[in-house]
């Protein structure tokens, strides 16, 4: 029986090492951005469903969109300071395929969040990444801000 000497086999170990690292690590590294850009998909639903919430309770004005705005930002701060290409918010009537021009006429409120920018973390492969548009429709409730501790 031939059996390779131990000396014509060193190193072998290291270079099957080194061959299944290069395959393994990308493969690694590329599930990890995507449970996180997974993450980040889900935040960015919950973020509209708060803004959504805001927007629903308080009075309609621009005071109430930063308020509903900040609070998206405190949970997803991907959302750039510029939000008005990002955000868009539209009270609706009952129909919910008209918007409504007084709160008396609004009947839902609809948040939606689109092309936010995601860089990946892992700088091997550096991409820019945009999250899917994410929308959230809420029932209209108050609509006022007076003494209504949310609002504030």
């Amino acid at each position: 029986m031939n059996s390779t000497p131990a000396r014509a086999a060193r190193g072998v170990v290291a270079v099957e090492f080194a061959l299944s690292f290069v395959l393994f690590m990308p493969l690694f590294l590329g599930a990890i951005e995507l449970a996180r850009f997974a993450y980040l998909r889900n935040v960015a639903s919950e973020a509209t469903r708060i803004g959504a919430r805001t927007i629903a309770l308080c009075d309609p004005n621009d005071t109430t969109v930063n308020l509903a705005v900040n609070r998206m930002r405190a949970i997803l701060p991907q959302i750039p300071s510029d939000y008005s290409s990002y955000v868009t918010i539209t009270r609706m009537k009952s129909d919910m395929s008209t918007s409504c021009t007084s709160t008396s006429d609004c009947a839902y409120v609809r948040v939606a969040l689109s092309g936010v920018p995601v860089p990946t973390v892992i700088p091997v492969f550096p991409l820019n990444l945009t999250l899917p548009t994410v929308s959230t429709t809420a029932p209209r409730e108050l609509m006022v801000s007076t003494n209504n501790g949310f609002c504030s």
